[in-house]
């Protein structure tokens, strides 16, 4: 019971943190020219991060903490870089060479939303100790996601 009560203790402080990032992410980074460029990787690496920590809790529990701390990153991660990516396709929609690629990019779009609501809904879901089987799986869910999302933004930059 006591191990229930610090997590939820220490819920109202990752509530402001996140409320914090989706400030800062909506006021100030939109203005930044080029910034889904720099902080689309952190959804990727978060995710993958969180998936080797989900697979290492099997085997040692302690690490179950720093998944459920990774998969909370990529959720603001992937939201600011979902903010940064609206402006960013704003301009890019202009270009004429990126009219052949309109479906890459709203899969890419699609992708990028999906993986913020089911990253989000994975932390949550990493508070109920019932769900974690569940909880586990959509932390692979996550890792997938963002896996083919960086697959289709590679495809619209470099190809």
């Amino acid at each position: 019971m006591r191990k229930k009560l610090y997590i939820i203790g220490n819920f109202p402080s990752l509530l402001t943190l996140i409320l914090t990032a989706l400030f800062l992410a909506r006021c100030e980074i939109l203005e930044i020219p080029h910034m889904h460029n720099r902080v689309v990787h952190f959804p990727i690496g978060f995710s993958a991060g969180a998936l080797i920590f989900e697979v290492l809790s099997f085997f040692n529990p302690s690490f179950q903490s720093s998944s459920h701390i990774m998969i909370g990153l990529c959720a603001i991660s992937s939201f600011v870089s979902y903010l940064t990516g609206q402006k960013a396709s704003e301009s890019l929609q202009k270009k004429e060479e990126f009219k052949s690629k309109k479906e890459t990019l709203q899969t890419h779009e699609a992708l990028g939303f999906t993986l913020f609501i089911i990253s989000s809904i994975t932390f949550i879901t990493k508070f109920i100790q019932k769900l974690k089987t569940f909880s586990s799986l959509l932390v692979f869910l996550c890792a997938i996601i963002s896996f083919l999302s960086g697959y289709t933004g590679g495809t619209l930059s470099h190809k």
